[in-house]
């Protein structure tokens, strides 16, 4: 952030633990990667997520000054509503490689008690993206392609969470009825996705009979492999 003066906030890879604080030895960084903050912006809204836990990032002090108080009414997603405020404001920066901040994950924190559950995230996310788009990111250029692609990129998200409720039912990410409802409503045209013709094909079939059917048991395995290369694609690089 000193090198590069336009960098509003630095992220990196964070190490969450349970129990007592790990201490690790020191290590250099791989590199370092800065985005242009509205194409940061752009890809959050095409792939509908949070790539950031909170603790392993660094903000400037005039950024957060620019963009205003956290939305205190964005209990689960406030912290994604600031990065994607600040990213309009200027650039983003990664440190990859050592971890820059610690996750401690217990039982009682508000993220599992609280604020979990697959619906409150996904609310909570299309909550951050709404709002941004209410107020800086409504005038950028292409702002209604982007808060579609948000919207697609999060109906297809619920749907398939559905799709998983069926494949492994012991999951129980949220009832189906539910993830349909909010795919619908926040985008209208979910029927005209691959994850709808996904569920409706596990409808068909009964939900007896889905987690032997060796066509969707493949589905699964293919689901879990893409969800490993992803996590090790954000673990590298920052990039879901």
């Amino acid at each position: 952030m000193q090198e590069f003066p336009d960098v509003t906030f630095c992220y990196g890879r964070p190490l969450h633990f349970s129990g007592a604080v790990p201490h690790l030895p020191e290590m250099p960084s791989r590199s370092w990667t800065i985005w242009d903050g509205t194409g940061w912006f752009a890809r959050r809204c095409r792939a509908g997520t949070n790539v950031i836990s909170q603790p392993e990032v660094l903000v400037r002090t005039a950024a957060v000054r620019d963009v205003g108080p956290v939305r205190e009414d964005l209990k689960h997603t406030f912290d994604m509503h600031l990065w994607l405020r600040l990213a309009l404001i200027g650039d983003v920066g990664r440190v990859n490689g050592p971890p820059q901040g610690y996750y401690r994950v217990h039982d009682q924190s508000l993220q599992r008690t609280e604020h979990s559950g697959a619906m409150i995230d996904l609310e909570g996310r299309r909550d951050a993206f709404d709002a941004v788009f209410e107020s800086e990111g409504g005038w950028l250029r292409d702002a209604e392609a982007l808060r579609d692609s948000a919207h697609r990129a999060l109906a297809a998200t619920a749907l398939d969470a559905a799709c998983r409720g069926y494949d492994r039912p012991q999951s129980q990410p949220a009832p189906a009825e539910d993830l349909v409802r909010f795919a619908v409503d926040v985008y209208p045209r979910a029927r005209s996705l691959p994850e709808w013709r996904a569920l409706q094909r596990r409808i068909a079939i009964g939900s007896d009979r889905v987690s032997t059917d060796p066509r969707f048991v493949f589905d699964a395995a293919v689901r879990r492999a893409t969800e490993t290369l992803a996590r090790w694609r954000w673990r590298r690089s920052g990039e879901w």
